[in-house]
């Protein structure tokens, strides 16, 4: 985490607080000599800030080592953070990032049961019409943002949507063989992502990568637009940012389970 400089808005005391509170990221207890090394801070600095953090019960003392560890205000704040926090924000700085970069519309969609539920979308300055509008649902045979959802099947669920392949002429454009399926499966498991062109949407082609938060709660973010821009953009490009983004939200995420916990 990149360490703000001090400045008007910035006071050192609230500073020097968290910094050595971002300590206690890789170890759980620490002294104020542990402190004082990590921190480069001198040891009276340390005692000051550490004592006013014991005094308010973000950080506590083991009697036994006499070293410090966090305490349950952080824990409690932590949860209070999580329990008031709409998920959906973690994804949005990322969102805005992918659409500034190749101005096309990127989707956020849910699996809900056998259906990809779309929940947020961030339009380019090129409007298409999508499939992919908020509360729009979409089978999983789908396009790219639907389909990344399969490898996280059960094996019930997954013969449900291969069962429902015969219905897909009144959703989609272009109905996948339960083989092309499989095949789409296997692929999202080898490398990750997926791309299609045309499944729901004439002419739009779509990159999509799966970002399971936990076993219940999985995403897929999604770029789509005009098969010539995507192509002219790059879609390998497309989809070496798309990756970059979707390890960098999975690690957001998992915070939010460990502390959901």
């Amino acid at each position: 985490m990149e360490k703000k400089q001090p400045g008007p808005s910035n006071i050192n005391s609230i500073s020097r607080a968290f910094d050595i509170l971002r300590l206690f990221q890789n170890e759980w207890e620490l002294g104020i000599q542990d402190i004082s090394r990590l921190s480069g801070l001198n040891k009276t600095t340390v005692f000051r800030v550490v004592k006013s953090l014991e005094a308010n019960c973000i950080l506590e003392q083991n009697s036994k080592n006499s070293k410090y560890h966090p305490g349950f205000a952080i824990v409690e704040l932590a949860h209070s953070v999580y329990t008031n926090f709409d998920v959906k924000y973690i994804f949005h700085p990322y969102m805005k990032s992918l659409r500034e970069e190749f101005n096309e519309d990127v989707v956020l969609s849910v699996l809900s049961d056998v259906r990809a539920v779309c929940i947020e979308r961030f339009m380019g300055d090129n409007a298409i019409n999508l499939s992919s509008r908020v509360g729009r649902t979409l089978p999983l045979y789908g396009g790219s943002t639907a389909r990344v959802f399969l490898p996280f099947l059960s094996a019930g669920k997954l013969q449900r949507v291969c069962e429902d392949l015969q219905n897909a002429p009144t959703e989609v454009l272009l109905p996948p063989t339960k083989e092309e399926l499989i095949d789409s499966l296997n692929f999202v498991r080898e490398h990750g992502f997926l791309s299609s062109c045309g499944v729901t949407d004439a002419g739009v082609l779509s990159v999509s990568i799966p970002i399971p938060m936990d076993s219940t709660h999985i995403y897929s973010l999604g770029i789509c637009g005009v098969e010539s821009r995507m192509l002219e953009k790059g879609v390998d490009l497309i989809t070496s940012r798309m990756l970059q983004s979707g390890k960098q939200i999975a690690e957001k995420l998992a915070c939010c389970d460990v502390i959901g916990k």
